[in-house]
């Protein structure tokens, strides 16, 4: 597991080099608009993440793991809270290189239902998009519901993020029914549905899009060259596009996907560091 770990960092690493660098510049110069962030390189590294970071590795470790056994060492479940405060640390750490890049490249189980999203089958099916505030909504009861349980208020302590654990399907343990019933389910949405486990049940999920405000790199749009097409916002499949040009305080969660990077036909858009603006920008 030791060494899983250390995979990590290498991994997002050179994500976020290709984000700022790799993908948008070419031997020094900036490549044309059309030319950059290749898809076929993104949906390449989310097959390496599917093989090597899940079924190479096991359901361990994983971001949703991290959060849900730090609760349960709170809990009382076991007895090294600072460890598990660690593994969690860890991938809030990594959360803050870029904007949700752990959820959004290193979750084996997020790049799997990104993966079917991308094939063209169902394609016409594809404009369902949940509205943020709903899909938030769901998610945090879904965790108070964990909460409320695991401390034995209602007189079970039953972890409900065991019962629903996608994770298991890279160590093909399907010790419960409700496990197999979560993994069906979320990869046959995630043909029409842009990764509805993520949008609807991970807790890291939830927990990462407060880190977002924090993260150090991130998309960032240029008001000045925007001409309001809508390019960004018809190719990203949630409202994180949407809800940056409308200047929210509080966006809709963005998995740095690079869509939008690759539709500006203005060059509005790019990925850089979050505490300056791209207008800011000579």
């Amino acid at each position: 597991d030791f060494y899983n770990y250390l995979l990590w960092p290498v991994l997002l690493g050179g994500v976020l080099w290709w984000l700022l660098r790799g993908g948008r510049f070419d031997r020094g110069g900036l490549r044309h608009v059309n030319e950059r962030y290749s898809s076929a390189g993104f949906r390449a590294t989310l097959a390496v993440v599917v093989l090597f970071f899940g079924f190479a590795s096991g359901k361990s470790p994983n971001p949703m793991e991290g959060l849900v056994k730090f609760v349960k060492a709170l809990a009382g479940f076991y007895d090294d809270p600072w460890v598990k405060l660690g593994f969690l640390l860890f991938f809030t750490v990594l959360a803050l290189l870029g904007t949700k890049l752990v959820c959004g490249w290193g979750c084996p189980f997020g790049a799997l239902q990104e993966l079917l999203y991308d094939i063209p089958f169902l394609k016409r099916y594809k404009t369902i998009r949940l509205p943020f505030a709903f899909s938030m909504t769901v998610r945090t009861l879904v965790f108070v519901l964990f909460l409320v349980v695991i401390s034995g208020v209602t007189g079970s302590r039953w972890v409900l993020f065991h019962g629903i654990n996608p994770f298991n399907l890279f160590g093909f343990e399907f010790s419960q029914v409700s496990i197999g019933i979560s993994v069906v389910a979320s990869l046959l949405l995630a043909l029409i549905i842009y990764r509805p486990f993520c949008q609807l049940v991970c807790p890291f999920g939830w927990y990462a899009w407060f880190l977002e405000k924090l993260s150090l790199t991130g998309v960032r749009i240029d008001k000045r060259v925007c001409v309001d097409c809508g390019a960004c916002d018809r190719a990203c499949p949630v409202e994180a596009a949407k809800d940056r040009l409308a200047g929210k305080k509080w966006p809709a969660e963005c998995f740095s996907c690079t869509r939008c990077l690759r539709v500006c036909p203005v060059d509005a858009i790019d990925y850089g560091p979050r505490w300056r603006k791209k207008d800011d920008q000579p």
